[in-house]
């Protein structure tokens, strides 16, 4: 992803405000089937412990939502959104970011990245069927989705959404960034290292294991 959209929106949200660089519930998510099994259980127990609290070391020891790479995660992710033609995922890690924690749950999957400059779950990223778009529809970063972006506040906090949508889901990034010299370069990150994978390539890793991914496409 490109990381210019961000940093206009959050530069252009600074300067409009006088800011500046210095100035019922659902339940969880099936769980992915046969072959995938040998660490299904860890991650059932990884979504179930996302929702308590729990088990935190152990996420961050498995898990992988890189976007070249196949796993799990992204699996529940999948069937827990099965309309979604697109997923979040982590394209790289920039310098200072690292996995917090991760949600899976029928009809919503999020998870959380911290960094030692923005703080703990600085970017929250959720995957859903819909959403309502706020802000200003820009161009989008990722062609396979349409972008809209929401700068909330720019202090003390820099705060607000992206929204991507696509055939069957949308994807938000909620942010919250101290309003430091960094916040732009902080900005960069965001668009760097999240991204989206696409459905039928999810797909194809189940299939490449002989197995289906339910549903077999997204509607």
């Amino acid at each position: 992803m490109s990381a210019r959209p961000f940093r206009q929106h959050v530069a252009r949200g600074l300067a409009q405000l006088g800011g500046g660089p210095s100035g019922p519930t659902p339940g969880p998510a099936s769980c992915p089937s046969p072959k995938w099994a040998a660490t299904v259980a860890l991650w059932c127990a990884v979504a179930v412990s996302a929702l308590t609290g729990c088990g935190q070391a152990a996420q961050q020891a498995v898990v992988k939502i890189y976007c070249n790479v196949p796993s799990n995660a992204m699996v529940l992710m999948a069937q827990a959104v099965p309309t979604a033609s697109q997923l979040p995922c982590i394209s790289e890690f920039p310098a200072g970011w690292s996995f917090d924690s991760i949600e899976v749950r029928t009809g919503l999957a999020r998870f959380w990245l911290d960094s030692d400059r923005a703080g703990t779950k600085a970017l929250e990223v959720s995957l859903s069927a819909g959403c309502t778009t706020r802000g200003t529809e820009s161009p989008s970063d990722d062609p396979a989705a349409a972008l809209w972006v929401l700068v909330q506040s720019t202090s003390p906090q820099v705060t607000g959404v992206r929204y991507y949508v696509f055939r069957g889901g949308c994807v938000t990034y909620h942010f919250s960034f101290p309003a430091t010299p960094t916040t732009v370069r902080v900005a960069d990150d965001v668009s760097l290292m999240v991204g989206l994978v696409s459905r039928e390539r999810v797909a194809k890793w189940v299939s490449d294991e002989g197995e289906t991914l339910y549903p077999h496409t997204s509607r």
